[in-house]
């Protein structure tokens, strides 16, 4: 939204009102290269005339030529500098040039100047909420609504500040006010979609998103959209259908790319290889821009020196990746390794404060635009830059493009490649890979590590209790994991369990909502599986959560995306895991915790062999007694944070050796006792 000068002009030399109302009109009515060359012949006559630039920088904001226009309204701002519209737009280009922090400055002058200048507030409050400021925004909206609460671009900003603030219902009712004042908005219709979606009513979200499309054959937002709903349905052909159809749209942000990749890990019978390349293909798509400027660090090349560390994750927060990394950050060695932690996700909890307090340093950059990001990062010094989430939400894998650290790894939060070649490491439980045969589907050097994860489990852990199947007289298979990981191959593969353990039942808990729950049970329906044999849970508190685990006697692990936050709990509550290997390295999640037990014969590798061993596991109660009774210690008792965290550290420590004396990345093991092998061009003890 962009305002003009009425008038307020002094005595100096201006031109006049009607050569000013000339311009506009051609403003106006598009005509911006007449425009253009009309404004710049006039700015020579009258070169401290403030509305000759504002019109020039206004005219190249609409032809999305923001630097351009950046250069007019700074030179329109000096010109009148009491001039709150031209504020305004300057706002509005810093804005669009993701310069948030001068922009609010722009805003906030605007207002002070104008109190009553609607616009500025409306942008002023799309600002703040790009900046990670919801509350802001909030306020800022609320402002432009006493203005004038007919104002549908208001309505649009409060129901945005509301839905970042978890404030549903009241998100809800200010999109519905947007799109009665304005039905044709359609980021109004992308937010009310959204926030229904959230509510947990999938198909109304559906036919919003359809609507958008009506509107707006393409739109990426909607495509996008569409597709998790669809993955979360478990109809992963139609979502994986939305994602590539979104990709082909103009102006798609690198998130929805980033979707399909993290879809393409759901998909049953997908070829690795393919899977890998269309990885590889977005990151050429990211490191491209920045192949022409060559990375010049300052680092000092000491291999012996105290190692900093910077972690970049959207997931510092109660997430299952802050479960895993936390033990690890506890134990690191603060005498050689120092800890940067970025923070990529606007909200902070309780874990985030407690991660806070375990780092050397801390820096929230969800607001950060990805080039000063790097600067930043290149500032900090940081040596070893280590990303946590791969292609999963609220990565910066554009920042890991540019390179701003010698040495780059990406560990933990992604099961799989991040397919940029700027990454030169990742780090692998030694056990997912029996075979080193992993190593083809990764643009990084594999580095594999032969210790358990660690992780951190609930301070309070309730009595496992006795096996149910002793008091309910049949046996309880339960899945906990995301619904998204049952495909149609996995609920076949259940029912198959089902029909061969007369009395077994299914407990599947997790389920987001009464819709996916439907349709969770008439797909079970389908293959033959009635709604009596099935027991569906929705999400829950982790109290709660954890007390479903006395209900059932055995996890069935899903796939070819296996869990491996759930098998942690479910070991915890003394339900053995029964999983599913297959080639890939988010197929391997659960032979990763099966094995360090000991356990490998609750591994199948084929769906025959699992549907075997579910059946035989079922049958044996003694053992599943036994076992009951002894997880929770065996587990607690291979999960030692300590050593994770001394392999973790002789591999950073490997990866920073290599890069002082100059060597290429390879890939190498750390063995449990952190010996490291490796090469022989490597340089140096360990």
């Amino acid at each position: 939204m962009t305002q003009f000068p009425a008038g307020g002009c002094d005595e100096r030399e201006l031109m006049a009102p009607a050569e000013f109302e000339r311009l506009a009109d051609l403003l106006a009515r598009g005509k911006y290269a007449t425009l253009e060359q009309e404004a710049a012949r006039l700015a020579v006559r009258f070169p401290e005339d403030g509305r000759t630039w504002q019109l020039l920088g206004v005219s190249h904001l609409a032809r999305d030529q923001d630097q351009a226009a950046l250069g007019y309204l700074e030179r329109a701002s000096r010109a009148m500098p009491e001039n709150a519209a031209i504020w305004d737009n300057l706002g509005l280009v810093r804005y669009r040039l993701r310069e948030f922090a001068p922009a609010d400055d722009c805003f906030r002058r605007a207002t002070s100047i104008q109190p009553d200048l609607l616009s500025a507030w409306v942008n002023w409050s799309a600002n703040s909420r790009s900046a990670g400021d919801a509350a802001g925004a909030e306020r800022q909206a609320r402002q432009a609504l006493q203005l004038q609460g007919s104002s549908a671009a208001a309505w649009l900003n409060f129901g945005n500040a509301l839905f970042d603030q978890a404030r549903l219902e009241e998100a809800e009712r200010a999109f519905v006010n947007a799109l009665q004042l304005q039905p044709s908005l359609l980021d109004a219709r992308i937010g009310y979609g959204m926030v229904i979606d959230a509510r947990g009513r999938q198909d109304d979200a559906v036919r919003c998103f359809e609507s958008v499309l009506a509107m707006a054959p393409g739109d990426w937002r909607a495509l996008s959209s569409l597709g998790k709903i669809h993955s979360a349905m478990g109809n992963s052909s139609m979502a994986s259908a939305c994602y590539r159809q979104a990709t082909q749209s103009s102006g798609v942000a690198d998130e929805v790319f980033s979707g399909l990749l993290f879809l393409r890990l759901y998909e049953e019978g997908a070829d690795p290889a393919n899977v890998f390349a269309d990885h590889c293909a977005f990151g050429e798509r990211l490191e491209a821009p920045f192949r022409a400027v060559l990375p010049n660090h300052a680092n000092a090349r000491d291999p012996d020196k105290t190692i900093k560390l910077g972690f970049v994750s959207g997931d510092f927060r109660s997430h299952p990746v802050a479960h895993f990394f936390e033990p690890f950050l506890a134990a690191l060695d603060r005498a050689r390794f120092e800890a940067c932690l970025y923070s990529s996700h606007p909200v902070e909890d309780d874990v985030s404060r407690r991660l806070r307090g375990c780092a050397d340093s801390w820096a929230n950059v969800s607001a950060l635009p990805d080039t000063e990001f790097a600067r930043r990062i290149r500032r900090d010094g940081i040596d070893v830059l280590v990303d946590l989430a791969g292609h999963s939400s609220y990565n910066r894998l554009r920042v890991f493009a540019q390179r701003p650290a010698p040495v780059q790894v990406s560990w933990l939060g992604y099961p799989a490649t991040t397919g940029l070649r700027s990454i030169d490491y990742r780090p692998i439980f030694a056990a997912a890979d029996p075979d080193r045969t992993l190593q083809q589907q990764f643009s990084e050097r594999l580095v594999h590590v032969h210790c358990a994860p660690g992780f951190r489990h609930p301070t309070y852990l309730p009595d496992v209790g006795v096996l149910p199947a002793l008091k309910r007289g049949g046996v309880t298979f339960a899945n906990l994991n995301r619904s998204d990981k049952l495909g149609d191959a996995v609920v076949r593969t259940w029912c198959r369990i089902l029909d061969g353990v007369p009395g077994a039942r299914l407990l599947l808990g997790g389920v987001p909502n009464p819709e996916v729950a439907r349709s969770l049970v008439e797909r079970f329906a389908m293959s033959g599986i009635p709604e009596g044999r099935l027991k569906v849970e929705m999400r829950v508190s982790m109290d709660a959560y954890l007390a479903l685990h006395r209900d059932a006697d055995i996890l069935l692990d899903p796939f070819p995306f296996s869990g491996l936050t759930t098998s942690e709990h479910a070991l915890s509550m003394g339900l053995p895991v029964l999983t599913l290997a297959g080639r890939s390295l988010a197929s391997r999640q659960g032979l990763v915790v099966m094995g360090s037990l000991g356990l490998d014969e609750w591994v199948a590798w084929s769906e025959d062999a699992y549907v075997r061993k579910a059946v035989e596991f079922a049958s044996d109660r003694d053992r599943l007694a036994a076992l009951r009774s002894d997880l929770r210690q065996c587990l607690m008792s291979v999960s030692d944070s300590a050593i994770e965290a001394a392999c973790m550290q002789s591999a950073f420590r490997e990866m920073w050796r290599r890069w002082c004396c100059g060597l290429p990345a390879v890939g190498f093991e750390v063995c449990r006792d952190g010996a490291v092998l490796v090469a022989s061009d490597r340089c140096g003890s360990t």
